[in-house]
């Protein structure tokens, strides 16, 4: 038995392939059936994509809070799948008995098809935010 720290080994189609904790698998239903079926399928489960998803709102308010995601459009073909979305954001700031929200529009994701039954896509990892102690 093979252990690799952070990773594990799949067979897919007699191809083996190296998964990673980086990466999202996502196995298909065995009932879809043809791309237009898994694009309504990825519109109707797009919590499973979340981890692939930038929904890192803190650039544009560190008080902010996810409120709602909504893949507004997938295109699949042979090997690919894009995913596009948006996602709803607000913040509250108590003492000035104020509310903040807006819409985050035009974001995509992209990934591979992993045979018919699997999607493979890279989780989101965000960027180490700056500190002003590195100022000085």
């Amino acid at each position: 038995m093979l252990f690799v720290l952070n990773s594990y080994f799949s067979a897919s189609n007699a191809a083996c392939e190296l998964v990673t904790m980086n990466t999202l698998l996502i196995d298909i239903p065995s009932y879809i059936d043809g791309n237009d079926k898994l694009a309504e399928w990825i519109q109707d489960n797009s919590e499973l994509f979340w981890s692939a998803m930038d929904l890192d709102v803190s650039q544009h308010d560190d008080r902010a809070t996810i409120d709602d995601v909504t893949i507004t459009e997938v295109k699949i073909d042979e090997k690919t799948v894009v995913i596009h979305y948006e996602y709803e954001y607000s913040a509250y700031y108590g003492c000035r008995d104020m509310n903040y929200s807006d819409t985050a529009e035009e974001n995509v994701i992209f990934g591979q098809r992993q045979g018919s039954n699997k999607l493979l896509f890279e989780k989101f990892t965000p960027i180490e935010r700056r500190s002003t102690n590195e100022e000085f």
